[in-house]
């Protein structure tokens, strides 16, 4: 038996959250999730800002409508 295996380029997608001031916004947690997503994920990736607001996704599978969800940093 062949069996033969076609592999979809994977996106990344990064930024910066700011607030209204311009201001980064640290520690901010962010999610990728949607209705249709690959088997056994609730999201496909989530991470958090860093010091600077910034926020990277790596190897985001493609071919899958997705949502970005912002939740504010958790008070210590």
């Amino acid at each position: 038996r062949e069996l033969n295996f076609v592999m979809l380029p994977a996106a990344r997608l990064s930024g910066t959250l700011i607030d209204e001031n311009e201001k980064p916004l640290v520690g901010y947690g962010l999610s990728l999730t949607g209705k249709e997503l690959p088997p056994s994920s609730s999201v496909l990736d989530a991470t958090k800002t860093d010091e600077t607001g910034r926020f990277t996704f790596s190897d985001i599978p493609t071919g899958f409508p997705f949502q970005l969800l912002v939740e504010p940093a958790r008070e210590k």
